[in-house]
């Protein structure tokens, strides 16, 4: 980069070897200066912003664009010209889960409003009611077609009850922890906590969730001609996509909001939501045939059970996230 001062000792800071041009030939480092001006670094940060990875934005414009198309590049051997797979997940996935966490939640806060408001309004009808210390309120959480407000009333109810009524070892141990956190929390709170660990911890399932989604992919084609490590990498490019997305859609959902557009911002909301799922629908169909190279109709009957195979097993992690989350609330 010509941003970059060289040192003019020849001596390699890194290993000791001698450096005749730019690049140590022992362990590759740049033999620039280390201490740099302010001035530097800015033009340093608004150089990489423009030209990151000598093609950040031409990577961005095939993922989105292009389906498939960073994939196939990938794998032929064509790697200079783009970021690499997991650098650009990494990358996408930082910016994507800050702007969640950094930007208000503006649904959460008008939510607590109100529940204040409520609370108020009730304190402030027990405090004018002559008959007040008669009155007693109780919370019911549904399970089915049975409530209960408590874990004593349920574990009464699960012990005098004919066996065919009882709910299974995991149903009972599930509602009886549910029970109990909504005990320990005020239920007012335990709503926004919930959402913020749900969002602190969604980054983590995703990761983890890559491979089995890689994993379907390689027992639905050809396992002589496609390793595990493509189908990784067509993985990395399509969730890279879809935590674009909903980077794009963050952003639009805040810029409403900043603007005091709420009827707007509710209805541009529900039409983004749609058209992404419906373009990530369609992206991945498109994508897939593109990457294996299967006839039509072999294409569409593999990405429709793929794609219902994922959607149920995606389905089954958030739920677990969901109350691993929840059952774990401080």
């Amino acid at each position: 980069m010509g941003h970059d001062k060289l040192r003019p000792d020849t001596e390699c800071q890194n290993c000791g070897h001698t450096v005749d041009e730019i690049y140590c030939p022992h362990c590759g480092q740049k033999n620039t200066e280390t201490r740099q001006s302010f001035a530097h670094l800015a033009g340093h940060f608004a150089e990489d912003l423009t030209h990151y990875d000598s093609g950040f934005w031409r990577t961005i414009k095939y993922l989105i664009f292009r389906p498939a198309k960073l994939t196939t590049e990938y794998l032929i051997g064509k790697r200079q010209l783009y970021v690499p797979p997991v650098k650009l997940y990494i990358f996408i996935s930082f910016v994507t889960f800050l702007l969640m966490s950094a930007l208000p939640n503006m649904d959460i806060k008008h939510e607590i409003y109100n529940s204040e408001q409520k609370g108020a309004a009730k304190e402030s009808e027990l405090a004018n009611n002559k008959d007040s210390k008669n009155i007693y309120t109780t919370s019911k959480f549904s399970f089915g077609e049975n409530s209960f407000s408590s874990v004593e009333e349920f574990e009464h109810y699960q012990d005098s009850v004919p066996e065919s009524k009882k709910y299974s070892k995991l149903g009972f141990w599930m509602i009886k922890k549910t029970l109990e956190k909504f005990k320990e929390n005020d239920p007012d709170e335990i709503l926004p906590k919930f959402l913020s660990a749900v969002g602190h911890n969604f980054p983590k399932l995703l990761f983890i969730y890559m491979p089995i989604f890689a994993f379907w992919l390689w027992l639905f084609h050809n396992k002589k001609r496609w390793f595990f490590f493509d189908h990784a990498i067509f993985t990395l490019h399509y969730f890279s996509l879809m935590l674009l997305l909903c980077t794009f859609m963050v952003l639009v959902d805040f810029a409403l909001y900043s603007l005091h557009l709420e009827k707007a911002r509710d209805t541009t909301t529900s039409i983004l939501i749609v058209m992404f799922m419906l373009y990530s629908f369609l992206y991945f169909f498109v994508a897939h045939k593109r990457m294996y190279h299967q006839k039509s109709y072999t294409s569409i009957v593999k990405g429709t059970l793929l794609f219902v195979i994922n959607f149920i097993c995606m389905s089954i992690a958030i739920f677990a996230l969901a109350f691993y989350t929840f059952i774990n609330l401080h």
